[in-house]
Parts: structure tokens; sequence; C-alpha cells
């Protein structure tokens, strides 16, 4: 017999599909709303095998940015993995971003397309086979395919070390300023992606980790009132023409916040080197 379709709890309450046969209730008639909720509900989690996407190339240049790789995607969490899996989808946008890279394309491991969820988790476990993170990989107990375990940025290093992507870690372990924000953290941004501007090719964008969430910083805003980050938010859905005011992160928006944790792809020449192997103990930078 063919399988009966699955009934979608739109409530919000539970990700998880129950059979139609399970419903004894009786059909009720629709008010003139349920539609436009729907729609509205659906609009805003999208499917969970598709995605929203926004491409950083939509967002209007102006001279006060300083931006990522234009070919950097926004990807959404969904309605089935919102909650554990933002580490997941920031490693997809930096993806994005490095497949438009052909420097890294010779890796026989490297995808050829921004790889799933469940496929990060696959090559999470491989790179741990291979022997990166060794103390990490004991704590997660060396699996995570099919489960909803975090994600941080000792993992987002063995995914991208799986794929021959050399990364570095930087911790900003305190706020740096009397009122509990983190200039330093904003320095180090704004350096970062100054040091692309004029060049042939732009950086790739950031990893940043902070208790309990994840981001991805495209680039840095030098407006009059101050600088501002550019973050694209996995959890934060787009609406259909976004002004950078819609990703901007001010540095007030910083308090409250004890440490952060950054991850940048390694672009230094020597990295490139056929010679050049990408360390398995993973070590990090401590500012200040």
């Amino acid at each position: 017999m063919p399988t009966k379709p699955a009934l979608i709890d739109l409530t919000g309450d539970s990700d998880t599909a129950v059979p139609a046969a399970a419903s004894s209730k009786p059909t009720k008639h629709k008010n003139p709303h349920t539609k436009q909720k729907i729609l509205s509900f659906l609009r805003l989690h999208r499917s969970p095998t598709a995605p929203a996407h926004f491409q950083l190339s939509q967002l209007p240049p102006t001279p006060a940015l300083a931006l990522a790789n234009a070919s950097t995607q926004l990807i959404n969490t969904t309605m089935v993995d919102r909650g554990w899996a933002c580490g997941y989808r920031n490693c997809q946008m930096l993806l994005s971003s490095l497949l438009d890279d052909t420097r890294y394309h010779m890796h026989e491991r490297f995808p050829c397309s921004v790889p799933s969820v469940r496929a990060l988790q696959e090559c999470l476990e491989l790179a741990w086979r291979d022997g990166f993170d060794p103390d990490g990989a004991e704590q997660m107990g060396r699996r995570v395919v099919g489960g909803r375990k975090w994600v941080g940025t000792t993992e987002i290093y063995c995914i991208l070390a799986h794929f021959g992507v050399p990364a570095k870690i930087v911790d900003f372990h305190r706020p740096t300023a009397a009122d509990g924000t983190n200039p330093t953290l904003f320095a180090w941004m704004v350096e970062y992606f100054i040091a692309s501007e004029g060049g042939e090719r732009r950086r790739h964008p950031v990893y940043l980790q902070h208790q309990g969430h994840s981001r991805t910083v495209v680039g840095v805003e030098m407006a009059e009132e101050g600088v501002s980050l550019v973050l694209f938010d996995p959890d934060v859905a787009v609406l259909e023409q976004p002004e950078i005011k819609h990703f901007r992160f001010r540095l007030c928006d910083t308090r409250g916040v004890e440490q952060y944790q950054v991850l940048y792809v390694d672009e230094d020449e020597n990295v490139f080197a056929p010679e050049y192997v990408i360390p398995n103990l993973i070590s990090s930078v401590r500012i200040p």
C-alpha cells in the first residue's frame, strides 16, 4: 500500500511528522486567515531540504562597506534543525565562499557543491578518524551523524581540514572596554576585511562563536556613527529586498558576552605548498 502523507505540526511545538492515520479529530472548516498563517509560517521556516538563500552580491555596495567574497550565501536553519545546527549552517556559508576559490579545488576531498548538514556530520567523523582534534573527538563520543549535538569552532576546523582547507582560531576571552563591550574584536575584524580591499580577491567570511550560538561575519561597515559588523545569522530569515541595516551588529551588541571565538581561513602562501600539512592538534591565538 502507498504510504499516507504526513501531517506537519504547524504549531511550532514539535518538528516531528505525525502519521495521517493517527488523527481522529473531525475535519473543521478553515477560517479565512488559516491559509495566510500557513504561508507566513512556511516563508519564515522554509523547507528542511531547501533553506533560504541570499547571496552577498545582492547587497548594494557603499563606500563604507568592506565585504567578504561576493559569492557567500546566507543559509538558514529550518524547522527541523533550528536550535542545534547553526554551526553546520555557518560552515555551509564558509564553503559557499570557498567554492568560488579555485586554489582549494585540487584537493581530492574538496566538495563540488555545498554539502548537506548530514554530509558535514559524516565529514566531521572522518576527520576525527584521521586524527584531527583527538581530545574534542573524545568529548563528543566520536559520533555525530544523524544526531543533534551542537558543534563549535573546533569542529568546524576539523570539517574544513577534511576538505583540505586550513584555518586558524582566535580567542577574545574577555570584554576590553569598561562598559563591557569588545572593541578589540571589532578592530580585528576591520583589519581582516580591509586587508583585501583593492586586491584581486576578497577575504573569505569569518565564523564567529559565542556561548549558545554562532554566526558568520561577512564584512564591516565604517560609518560616521562608528564601526558595525555585517553578520549573516542562520536563525534569521531575510526579507525579499534586505538592506544593510538588517545585517548590522554594533559594538553595543557585544555587551554582556564574556567570550568570543573566531575561525578564519588561513590564506598564507605557505599553506598552498604541496608539502604543507594541516595540524591535527588545534591551537588558538589569545587576544588580548
